[in-house]
């Protein structure tokens, strides 16, 4: 019974990451005065689904996020902001290329 519980904690944990993988897709493309919108294309792998705690509805992920955009204006994962984390730490910023970046988090993420 324990296994069906955690399998269905890891589909909620990887639904809610992909949920916030299209918010930030969404908010990624960014409009500029009389031109047609800019997008960048931004991604998220992730690297591990731990701490499952069903009690208090949270789990822990590490993410590693990237970005890719036309220009070296525009710079999503430094506006970036995660919603349902109680908490959440940038491991690794690289910003690299200005038009490239990736950023590695690790934080505690909340589910219903």
């Amino acid at each position: 019974m324990r296994e069906v519980g955690t399998r269905a904690a890891i589909l909620a944990a990887a639904s809610i990451l992909a949920v916030l993988c299209a918010r930030i897709a969404a908010a990624a493309t960014l409009a500029q005065s009389d031109t047609a919108p800019t997008t960048c294309q931004v991604g998220i792998y992730i690297r591990a689904l731990h701490a499952f705690d069903p009690a208090a509805g949270t789990f822990g992920a590490e993410l590693r996020l990237w970005s890719v955009c036309p220009t070296a204006d525009k710079q999503p994962l430094q506006t970036m902001e995660f919603v349902t984390a109680d908490a959440a730490a940038v491991l690794l910023d690289v910003p690299g290329n200005p038009l490239w970046a990736n950023r590695n988090v690790d934080g505690t993420f909340r589910y219903d």
